[in-house]
């Protein structure tokens, strides 16, 4: 059976308008996708992180010493961050040295891996475009944290996947949604356990919106006990891995 959808002469025009406007919007988003992601060091990731020789500076390199390192150029052989720090050296960019130090912070975790997990990670990659796209969409989603903690958080959980604990989507779908949440937040996940009420109502609404918890149910509470009652939340299957991998790494 074939449907047909009948449209109002006006309607039709109106229709024909928003898909055009539609069509080009996303063209122009695709431009734009495609020229920022050209400034990031995208193909420079993963041989980064199955580096052994990276692995060894950043287990000596103390967080204190990071500038210092930047400075005098001691990091440039690291391929994601030397050209990271040549770029921001050219351009004496804010946020092109922010990038440098969230790099840094998330190859360090990434550091812990053994040498056989670092090849296996690599061997996850059929070819160097595989790696490069992996490496490309890691890079933008660091670009995009917006402290310092976040990529620590980022580099656990990728050494949880490059482990196996989850998919490669899996993998991107809790950058994603640890990239959109406050740090702070992230935190409270610590101490939940499954069915109770927060008392930071907001902050467990905000977890919850991104999936790291799901409304479980309402408790009615105690009509003498006006902060008891309200809605009961449980933690998610992603708030489980962002605990175990990520918070507690």
């Amino acid at each position: 059976m074939i449907f047909k959808l009948a449209f109002a002469p006006r309607k039709r025009v109106a229709w024909a308008i928003d898909c055009g406007f539609r069509l080009q919007f996303e063209i122009h988003l695709a431009l734009a996708l495609n020229k920022k992601m050209a400034t990031y060091p995208k193909n420079q990731l993963v041989p980064s992180i199955a580096s052994e020789s990276v692995a060894e500076l950043m287990v000596s390199l103390a967080d204190t010493a990071v500038d210092a390192a930047i400075s005098s150029g001691a990091l440039d052989g690291i391929p994601v961050v030397g050209l990271a720090t040549g770029a921001m050296r050219a351009a004496r960019d804010v946020r092109q040295a922010f990038l440098v130090r969230k790099l840094v912070r998330f190859l360090s975790e990434t550091a812990s891996l053994t040498d056989q997990e670092r090849l296996d990670f690599k061997s996850k990659f059929h070819d160097e475009e595989q790696a490069e796209e992996f490496g490309g969409l890691v890079v933008v989603l660091l670009d995009r944290a917006d402290d310092l903690s976040k990529p620590i958080v980022l580099g656990r959980l990728l050494v949880a996947y490059a482990k196996g604990a989850f998919s490669q989507d899996d993998f991107f779908r809790l950058a994603r949604m640890v990239e959109r949440s406050f740090t702070d937040d992230l935190y409270l996940l610590r101490g939940f356990s499954s069915g109770n009420m927060p008392r930071k109502e907001i902050q467990a609404q905000n977890l919850s919106s991104i999936g790291f918890l799901y409304q479980a149910g309402f408790d009615g509470g105690d009509l003498g006990d006006p902060d008891s009652g309200g809605i009961l939340y449980q933690i998610s299957q992603y708030g489980e891995w962002v605990v175990r991998y990520g918070l507690e790494g």
